[in-house]
């Protein structure tokens, strides 16, 4: 079972995805739905394998957790619009159906995170949705997938990012996020969260533009792993610069079989304050 390949959802947009050896994922995402474009993905997935539970009732194996981050800013040429300034986050599962590769399919709970208004489309908020994807023929990209030495970069970027730095939790003083914008242009992310005493890897996209356009939120999707649980788990919230607070959805998807599937993802809201230094 593989999540490299090419998968539709329910409203014909089409993501192709390839997965690393260290179960990095980077993609395309190609919509059509509200605004049409390429848009980059990254992600993470889980590397060991899940549980065999073939022997139980519903004669299926446990999915493999995935968790991707999507930037809204389009990489094909076109008119930019509001939703430029927007990301997901999206966590969920590779499961089997049966021992033919092609009738896998990955459900995805989806985060979309507006952060200004899309008029005639859409308001200012959050939106949740469940989605099904199913494979497809490859599609034909103008664009290549990222390779894994881009996805993997490091360094800041000589422009600091009111996102860059450490945020700690506003209940839990526990939750300590890391972040550090390593490409302005693409704005892509990286970083680390502390939950439940685990140090968990993260990648992403947040809004570069946002301070330029003049919004007063900042988007941003973070992605990771969670190899002591076998789970996956997504961060996706906006940045709000007056309270100088980050306001995120924490979704945490485990593996379950088709049977269970209800059971895939949990919930719950985190609010971060920025460290003081």
């Amino acid at each position: 079972m593989t999540i490299s390949g090419t998968w539709e959802n329910m409203y014909g947009s089409l993501m192709t995805l390839q997965h690393y050896d260290d179960g990095l994922i980077g993609g395309l995402y190609q919509s059509s739905t509200g605004s049409t474009g390429i848009y980059r993905v990254i992600g993470y997935t889980q590397t060991r394998p899940a549980n065999d539970t073939s022997t139980d009732q519903s004669h299926q194996k446990k999915g493999q957790p995935i968790a991707l981050s999507i930037s809204w800013r389009s990489i094909d040429s076109g008119r930019s619009d509001q939703s430029w300034n927007w990301v997901s986050g999206l966590c969920g599962q590779l499961s089997y159906k049966d021992h033919n590769p092609q009738h896998n399919i990955i459900t995805l709970s989806h985060s979309l995170v507006a952060t200004n208004p899309f008029p005639d489309f859409a308001p200012t908020g959050t939106y949740i949705d469940k989605i099904p994807y199913n494979r497809a023929a490859p599609s034909e990209l103008h664009y290549s997938l990222p390779s894994p030495l881009d996805l993997r970069t490091t360094s800041a970027c000589s422009d600091a990012s009111p996102i860059d730095g450490t945020w700690v939790g506003l209940e839990d003083p526990s939750i300590i996020l890391t972040t550090t914008v390593v490409n302005n242009d693409q704005g892509l992310i990286r970083g680390s969260i502390i939950l439940s005493n685990r140090i968990i890897p993260l990648v992403g996209f947040t809004d570069a533009q946002a301070v330029r356009t003049a919004l007063t939120l900042q988007s941003l999707s973070l992605s990771g792993a969670i190899e002591e649980t076998g789970c996956a788990i997504s961060l996706s919230g906006h940045l709000d610069y007056a309270a100088n607070t980050l306001t995120l959805i924490c979704l945490t998807s485990s593996p379950q079989t088709l049977a269970t599937l209800y059971l895939q993802t949990q919930i719950r809201g985190l609010t971060l304050i920025r460290q003081a230094v």
